[in-house]
């Protein structure tokens, strides 16, 4: 059996995106990513909880530049890679390798004091060569299709010339990879859309196509295989983290014998028990809270986020997010949600988003009259923060 995690970076869930995962038999379903950047989403993902519940003071924008994030995952088996290991599961990680090397396995072999952004890093075939006898990291395959023939990260989304290679190899490495037999789990994140967000000279028009082109060129029918395809956050994230950063999709399809049925709503950090539910894996302790996808909907329970960026501290936890569904359709999918923002700071604030308008950037900030109306929900969710967040008093 094959899990393939397919993220597209920052994307927005548009029309043509929710056609093609249509038209390729994929549930919809919306997904509640328990951080606002990559680093805290795809961590959750690896650790099955929130990256604070694991870490001591949680993971940060920065964290790759402080020494006690490596001694930590040098004597952890809890992360995703390590649990798939000791179940002799392969994996392979595909593009953005010194990020997933910096920022998820976190592999050191960079100075620790380094400043330069990964996407500057140079990751060369002799630093893999090292990993791959790391007795850690030994069932790890890097792959990439950087038209440089590097594993280094693909930067030049504004060449024409250049994405177009890049893209022809995208197209040709998916059925390649389609076509090996075997058994493996599979992950990749495409960041076109993500980097035009940030760089004015990358169009967002061909980002936005690209990318959706992208999703249409896997075989979404390769049997014995399971597909999970999200965002991991928003774009242009605000400090009080609205839904908008938080609240993205999840595309999903089972084709093995199970078949399974995701419910109707997760977070990121639920993909984990899943993940190794599937390979076999039941024994790892549960973060209060999380499950796995296909297990029961919980109507009560509060979703967690928490972020690093209202400027507190750079290797500090700032922000914290608790948000519940306050009301149901009569298909049992969500129908209104109700956030508490908490910043470290003290800052306070709430939103509210109606699931009618299918585009969280369409939620309301929380007005005096909103609050009163609320009272007994926020106060609540301010209670849940206060108590799961430690870090946060």
């Amino acid at each position: 059996m094959k899990i393939y995690l397919l993220c597209i970076d920052a994307f927005p869930k548009t029309h043509n995106l929710e056609n093609i995962a249509k038209s390729k038999g994929l549930q919809i379903r919306p997904l509640i990513t328990n951080g606002t950047f990559t680093t805290i989403t795809f961590n959750s993902i690896f650790l099955g909880g929130l990256p604070s519940d694991i870490v001591k003071g949680g993971m940060t924008w920065f964290s790759n530049r402080f020494p006690d994030i490596y001694e930590w995952r040098k004597q952890s088996n809890r992360p995703l890679d390590s649990q798939l290991q000791a179940q002799k599961v392969p994996m392979i990680i595909h593009n953005h390798v010194p990020w997933f090397i910096r920022n998820l396995l976190w592999y050191n072999f960079f100075p620790i004091s380094s400043v330069d952004h990964y996407r500057k890093v140079v990751i060369t075939n002799e630093d893999l060569e090292k990993m791959s006898k790391h007795p850690k990291y030994n069932h790890i395959k890097f792959t990439s299709t950087n038209p440089d023939g590097t594993h280094n990260v693909f930067r030049e989304w504004a060449d024409h010339d250049l994405c177009k290679k890049y893209y022809k190899s995208e197209k040709e490495y998916i059925k390649d990879i389609q076509s090996v037999k075997g058994h493996f789990f599979f992950m990749t994140d495409l960041c076109h859309w993500h980097e035009s967000c940030y760089y004015e000279n990358i169009d967002k028009i061909t980002a936005i196509k690209r990318s959706e082109e992208w999703l249409s060129w896997w075989d979404f029918d390769e049997p014995d295989s399971i597909f999970m395809v999200f965002a991991d956050h928003g774009y242009m994230v605000q400090k009080s983290c609205p839904p908008k950063d938080y609240l993205t999709w999840l595309f999903f399809k089972d084709n093995t014998s199970d078949k399974t049925i995701p419910r109707a709503l997760s977070s990121s950090g639920d993909l984990y028990y899943y993940i190794l539910k599937r390979f076999g894996i039941s024994d790892v302790p549960r973060v209060e809270g999380f499950s796995s996808i296909d297990e029961p909907l919980n109507k009560n329970r509060i979703y967690l986020v928490e972020d690093a960026r209202c400027s507190t501290g750079t290797n500090n936890l700032d922000t914290a997010v608790a948000a519940k569904i306050i009301e149901w359709n009569e298909d049992n999918t969500p129908k209104s949600l109700l956030q508490v923002t908490q910043t470290k700071n003290g800052g306070i604030c709430g939103y509210f988003y109606d699931f009618g308008k299918n585009d969280p950037y369409k939620c309301n900030a929380l007005y005096p009259e909103d609050y009163a109306k609320y009272k007994r929900e926020i106060n609540e969710l301010r209670e849940f923060i206060s108590k799961r967040f430690n870090w946060i008093r």
